[in-house]
């Protein structure tokens, strides 16, 4: 059975955080909050971080070249020259070329290999 891992960028400081995704509502006031749990130790309240849900992205289940995970969102170079961005769509995870979101990466990106793919951001991140 594989792991399902989600990031998402935490409230207090904007940090990114990986691990279990957590959507919690407060019987008493109604009020919503998204937790990231982290996969060593969810027992403890410590390792649950609140999060913006608008940042939560879920990983692809591979890897980069370098070993990095790919998420939902995340920006990824494709043999060194053209940036797409990875989505979910149509129950399966897809790059989309940018500036041109009908043209798909070559094959079907995640299901041969990943080493021609390198994570160099996110969208949720400015820069």
């Amino acid at each position: 059975m594989r792991e399902i891992l989600f990031k998402a960028k935490r409230k207090d400081n904007g940090e990114w955080v990986e691990g279990y995704y957590l959507n919690k509502i407060d019987p008493l006031l109604g009020v919503e909050s998204s937790f990231i749990l982290n996969q060593g130790d969810m027992c403890s309240f410590f390792s649950w971080h609140e999060v913006d849900p608008y940042t939560v992205c879920q990983c692809v289940g591979k890897k980069d070249k370098n070993g990095k995970y790919i998420f939902e969102n995340d920006v990824v170079l494709y043999e060194n020259k053209k940036k797409y961005k990875v989505v979910f769509e149509d129950y399966m995870f897809t790059c989309k070329r940018f500036y041109n979101p009908s043209y798909d990466a070559p094959g079907d990106a995640f299901s041969e290999g990943t080493e021609c793919f390198e994570v160099i951001g996110t969208i949720h991140d400015k820069g």
